[in-house]
């Protein structure tokens, strides 16, 4: 009766244990493959006080890059680093980045936010 009842006492504890650790993780230099192209909303970051974005395109083969780590937010943020076999920044904003926001003033750079769950089905982990 008493290692029945201890039983019951923890297994919430164990459930909610095991489920905690069972989330995808990313952490902080992950690199994935795109396996399709992706069409995802572009954060732009630049040396001014202004927030704006652009709907970016990235295609199937790019490599992306994980910015930091992330495990319970549903998202993590990256960077292509690799478009087409060229990893230049150069390259990679003006294949991605359209021409208008590109010359705006005070544009640097620009990151994506993409689902975890992205992982495993339309993201893999790169060599």
């Amino acid at each position: 009766m008493q290692i029945r009842t201890a039983l019951i006492c923890t297994l919430p504890v164990l459930i909610l244990f095991l489920a905690c650790g069972s989330g995808t993780t990313v952490k902080k230099g992950d690199r994935f493959e795109v396996l399709v192209d992706l069409k995802e909303a572009a954060d732009i970051q630049g040396s001014e006080e202004y927030s704006d974005g652009f709907t970016c395109i990235i295609q199937k083969g790019t490599i992306i890059e994980a910015l930091y780590s992330s495990s319970s937010s549903g998202f993590f943020e990256c960077r292509p680093v690799m478009v087409d076999g060229n990893s230049s920044e150069g390259y990679i904003i003006e294949t991605l980045v359209p021409e208008v926001v590109r010359r705006r003033p005070g544009f640097e750079t620009f990151s994506l936010s993409l689902s975890l769950d992205y992982i495993g089905k339309k993201l893999r982990k790169a060599k």
